[in-house]
C-alpha cells in the first residue's frame, strides 16, 4: 500500500470495503461473481429489490447504491484492490458457511469472538483467528464511532474496543507466521503488482496506516468544535502499541491533507487577483476567512498533541502549525502588495498588513510584517507609491512603457523592469526615479527576506540537540563532569564519543546543551558559513537599497529598508558596497529600436514590373538601421538607433525570371568558353607544325654555315648559319602567333553575334534594382546604412534576403 495506505486506510475503510458492499466471502471464485452478477442484473430488469449485500453487524446503513455496488465489482477484477479489500475482510476458517462469520451475520458477536478466541488448530487458522478478531474490533469501533452521536453510546465502552481492536493489530503486526500467511495470500492471487515487496510495504506502513484513522478522526472532530472526542482519538493514538515513528507519521499525514486545503484556497485567491489586481484586497481578506478557519482546526489538534507528548513530538507538530500560519501570512503579504501597486491605498493595506500579522507564528515572518506595517503606515502619511507626481500627465507612450515595469516588478522580475527603466530618458525625471528606487527597493526586499529566513533558521545540529534535551530530562549525569573517568562519562548527543577531554556547555532556546569539542567546533563551522551567505545576500539587497536611495532620496520606506539592512550590515561587520556596478549592469551605450515604417502604395504592387500583385515568399528584404539619436538616460547617456526591415514587393513571375535569368547567363558562358577553347586547340595544332618549320630552318642555317667554313673560319661559319635559321625560325612563330589570337577574336565575335548575352525581358527590371525601391532611397537620403548595426559603407547584397540571381 505504501503512499495508498492513507486512501485506504479512513474511517470509512470497511464501508467501502468490496466483500462487504458485494456480501462475498474472500475466496468467492470467479464464477461465483459472475452468479451474483447475473442475480443482480435479473434483479434490476424484473424490478425486484436488490439482494442485501451483508446482513446482521454486518449490514451497511444506509444500503451500497448501484454505483458503489458497480465500482465494487470493477474493483474485485482489480489483483490489487482485491488483495487490500481481502487483507482489511474476514478469512473463512472453514468452508463457507463459516460458524463465525454466520454468527456475524446473525447479530451474535460474542459467539463469533468465541470461536476465534478459542481456536487451537495449526498456526495459519490461529493467524487466521487473530486476524479476523482484530478486523471484528476494529469494524466495530468503526461503525459505533461513526454512530455514536446518534446511539448516545458511552466513550468508555467505545473506547475499549478501540484499545482492543489496536492491540489486536498490534500482536499481529509482530507475529512473523501472520505475515507468512498474508505472502501466501498475495501469491495465490498470482499477480505481478502483488508481490513480495507490496507484502513487506504494507508490513512497514500498516501502524502509521492504522493510526492515521485515528488522527483523521481527531481533526474531523476538531472542524466540528469537539474538543473531548480530539483528546480522545489523541489519547488512543498515544497509547496504541507502535511505534512512536508511526504516531508520528500518522499525524504527519493528517496534518498534510488541512494543508493542501489551505494551499489550494490560496492558490484560487492567487489566480483571482492576478487577473484583477485592484480587488485583491477582498481576495486577501478570504484567505484570512476560509484559511484561518482550516487553521484553527489544525490549532485544536496540535495543541492536544503538544500537551501529552511534550517538545519531543508536540514541539515538531507546533512548529508545522506555526509553518502553514507563515503560509497563509506570506500570501496575505503576497496579495497585499499585489492590491497596493495597483490601487495605492495605503490606509486598506495597513488593515491587511494587520490581519496578515495576526495570522503569522514565525518571528523572523512577523518581524518582516511590522517591517511593513511601519513602512505602510510611514507611506499612508507621506503617500509613498510606485506613481510620483506628473505620473499620470506622462505621453501614453511613456506610461505604458512604465505600467509595463510596474507589472514586472509585481511579478518579481526586477531585472526586466529595470532593464525597462534605464532605457527610458532621464527628462522624465521624478516619475522615473520613483518607479526606479520602487523597484530596487522591493528587489533588495526579496533579497533580505529570502537571506535572513535561511540565516534564521537552526542549523540541522541545534535542532537535533533541542529535540533530545527538551525531551530527555531524566539522567542524572546528562553534562560531563571532569572527575569522571572516561567510561563513565556520558556521549557526545551528536557523535556518541565517550573519549573526549574538552566540551562546550551553552543554552539553546533557554535549553542547557552540550557538545564535545569537535562537534562544537563543526558546530561553529556550520553557523559561521551561513553568516558568510547571508553576508554576501545582505551586500547584494544593500547595493540595490543604496542606488535606490541615491535615485530617490526623498522615498521614507526606502530610507527605512536603508537603516534596518546598514544595521545587519554593522552587526555582522559587511561592508557597504558601492552601487556603480548595479548602473553599468542595467546601462547601455547602444540601444536598437525597431520601427515599422507607414505603408505606401508602392508596397501593394511589384516593385520590378510595376503591374503585378506582389508575393510574400518572392519579396526581397533589406535590414536598415539609421535617425541615430544622443540622449541621456537614467544611468548616464546613450545612443539610440532604429531599425527597420525594408521589404521590396515582387511578384512570382519576376522572381522566376530573376532566378533563370542567372541560370542562363551561366550556360551562356559555359557556352562561350567552350568556343573560345576549341578556337585555340586549333591554332596549338598550327603552332606544332611552325615549331618543325623552325627546326628545319635552323637546320638549313647551319647547313649554310658549314658551306662557307673554308673562307670564313669554323666558328664564324657556325654563328651566321645559326642567326640565319633563328631569325626564319622567329618570323615564323610570330606569324602564327598572331594568327591564332586573331582566329580567336574572330571566333567569339561569331559566337556572340550568332548566340546574344541572355537578357530579362524589357518590362522587367534587373534583380539589383531593389535599391531603386522608394523607401530605400529615401532612407539612405536620410543616412540610413544597411544592416542592424550602423555602418555607413556596408554593401547591402551582404544584408538583403531573398536575391536569387546568383550572377550579376
Amino acid at each position: 500500500m505504501d503512499d495508498d495506505v492513507y486512501k485506504v486506510l479512513t474511517p470509512d475503510l470497511y464501508r467501502t470495503n468490496l466483500f462487504r458492499i458485494l456480501g462475498l466471502p474472500v475466496t468467492a471464485a470467479a464464477r461465483d461473481v459472475q452468479r451474483r452478477e447475473a442475480r443482480r442484473a435479473l434483479e434490476a430488469k424484473l424490478g425486484l429489490p436488490t439482494l442485501a449485500a451483508a446482513g446482521g453487524l454486518l449490514a451497511l446503513s444506509p444500503p451500497p447504491g448501484q454505483d458503489e455496488i458497480r465500482g465494487a465489482l470493477a474493483r474485485l477484477h482489480a489483483p490489487l484492490d482485491r488483495f487490500q479489500a481481502e487483507f482489511f475482510w474476514f478469512w473463512p476458517l472453514d468452508e463457507w458457511p463459516d460458524p463465525a462469520l454466520r454468527a456475524v451475520e446473525e447479530g451474535r458477536p460474542a459467539d463469533a469472538a468465541a470461536i476465534w478466541g478459542r481456536e487451537t488448530g495449526p498456526p495459519e487458522r490461529r493467524v487466521a483467528a487473530r486476524h479476523n478478531l482484530a478486523v471484528f474490533f476494529h469494524l466495530s469501533a468503526l461503525d459505533r464511532e461513526q454512530a455514536r452521536a446518534a446511539e448516545a453510546k458511552p466513550r468508555t465502552e467505545l473506547d475499549a474496543l478501540w484499545r482492543r481492536a489496536l492491540g489486536q493489530w498490534a500482536e499481529i503486526h509482530a507475529d512473523p507466521q501472520f505475515w507468512r500467511v498474508v505472502s501466501h495470500r498475495a501469491a495465490a492471487l498470482n499477480d505481478a503488482k502483488v508481490s513480495p515487496r507490496l507484502v513487506a510495504r504494507i508490513r512497514e506502513s500498516l501502524p502509521t496506516g492504522l493510526l492515521h484513522i485515528h488522527a483523521r478522526l481527531a481533526f474531523a472532530a476538531a472542524e466540528g468544535s469537539n474538543s473531548a472526542d480530539v483528546t480522545r482519538h489523541l489519547q488512543l493514538l498515544k497509547s496504541a502499541r507502535f511505534e512512536a515513528t508511526a504516531r508520528q507519521g500518522a499525524l504527519r499525514h493528517a496534518l498534510a491533507l488541512w494543508e493542501d486545503q489551505i494551499r489550494e484556497a490560496i492558490d484560487r485567491a492567487k489566480t483571482t487577483w492576478r487577473a484583477a489586481p485592484h480587488r485583491a484586497n477582498e481576495n486577501v481578506r478570504s484567505i484570512y476567512d476560509d484559511c484561518g478557519r482550516l487553521v484553527s482546526i489544525v490549532d485544536a489538534v496540535v495543541d492536544n498533541v503538544a500537551a501529552p507528548l511534550r517538545s519531543m513530538e508536540g514541539g515538531a507538530f507546533a512548529d508545522m502549525r506555526n509553518e502553514l500560519r507563515d503560509m497563509i501570512a506570506e500570501a496575505m503579504l503576497e496579495g497585499q502588495m499585489a492590491y497596493t501597486a495597483k490601487v495605492d491605498d495605503w490606509g486598506e493595506s495597513v488593515r491587511l498588513l494587520e490581519l496578515a500579522r495576526q495570522m503569522a507564528a514565525g518571528d523572523a515572518l512577523r518581524v518582516l510584517l511590522d517591517e511593513n506595517l511601519a513602512t505602510v503606515r510611514e507611506n499612508a502619511k507621506s503617500g509613498s507609491e510606485w506613481c510620483a507626481p506628473g505620473y499620470w500627465d506622462l505621453p501614453d507612450a511613456t506610461i505604458a512603457t512604465l505600467e509595463e515595469a510596474r507589472a514586472l516588478t509585481m511579478a518579481s522580475d526586477f531585472e526586466g523592469a529595470m532593464t525597462l527603466l534605464s532605457a527610458l530618458p532621464s527628462s522624465i525625471d521624478r516619475p522615473l526615479r520613483r518607479a526606479a528606487s520602487f523597484c530596487l527597493t522591493a528587489w533588495s526586499a526579496q533579497i533580505f527576506n529570502v537571506a535572513i529566513r535561511e540565516f534564521r533558521q537552526e542549523p540541522t545540529m541545534r535542532r537535533r540537540l533541542i529535540d533530545r534535551f527538551a525531551a530527555d530530562r531524566s539522567p542524572l549525569h546528562r553534562f560531563p563532569d571532569p572527575e569522571l573517568p572516561d567510561f563513565m562519562k556520558p556521549p557526545c548527543p551528536s557523535c556518541g564519543n565517550q573519549a573526549y577531554r574538552r566540551w562546550s556547555q551553552f543554552k539553546v532556546r533557554d535549553i542547557p546543551v552540550w557538545l564535545c569539542r569537535d562537534c562544537a567546533d563543526t558546530l561553529d563551522v556550520e553557523i559561521e558559513g551561513k553568516r558568510n551567505v547571508f553576508r554576501r545576500e545582505l551586500a547584494a539587497a544593500l547595493e540595490c537599497q543604496l542606488l535606490a536611495d541615491e535615485l530617490y532620496p526623498d522615498d521614507p520606506r526606502t530610507r527605512l529598508n536603508l537603516g534596518i539592512l546598514e544595521q545587519h550590515a554593522r552587526d555582522l561587520q559587511c561592508a557597504l558596497p558601492g552601487t556603480a556596478s548595479l548602473m553599468t549592469r542595467f546601462h547601455h551605450t547602444e540601444r536598437f529600436i525597431a520601427v515599422t515604417l507607414p505603408a505606401s502604395p508602392e508596397d501593394a504592387v511589384c516593385h520590378y514590373c510595376g503591374e503585378a500583385p506582389p508575393s510574400s515568399d518572392c519579396a526581397i528584404q533589406l535590414p536598415m538601421c539609421g535617425d541615430i539619436e544622443r540622449e541621456r538616460r537614467l544611468f548616464g547617456e546613450s545612443t539610440m538607433i532604429r531599425t527597420a526591415m525594408i521589404v521590396v514587393p515582387r511578384c512570382l513571375r519576376c522572381r522566376d525570371a530573376h532566378r533563370d535569368l542567372g541560370g542562363r547567363r551561366v550556360q551562356w558562358r559555359d557556352r562561350r568558353e567552350q568556343v573560345t577553347q576549341a578556337a585555340v586547340s586549333r591554332f596549338e595544332r598550327k603552332a606544332r607544325i611552325v615549331a618543325g618549320l623552325t627546326g628545319v630552318s635552323t637546320w638549313a642555317g647551319a647547313a649554310y654555315g658549314l658551306q662557307s667554313i673554308a673562307g670564313a673560319g669554323v666558328a664564324l661559319a657556325v654563328v651566321v648559319g645559326l642567326l640565319a635559321g633563328a631569325g626564319a625560325g622567329a618570323a615564323m612563330i610570330t606569324g602564327s602567333k598572331r594568327r591564332a589570337e586573331g582566329g580567336t577574336e574572330a571566333a567569339m565575335q561569331r559566337f556572340v553575334a550568332e548566340t546574344p548575352d541572355p537578357s530579362l525581358p524589357s518590362a522587367i527590371k534587373a534583380e539589383e534594382a531593389y535599391l531603386d525601391f522608394h523607401t530605400v532611397r529615401e532612407l539612405r537620403q536620410k543616412g540610413w546604412s544597411f544592416g542592424h548595426t550602423y555602418a555607413l559603407e556596408r554593401p547591402a547584397s551582404r544584408e538583403a534576403t531573398g536575391l536569387v540571381s546568383a550572377v550579376p
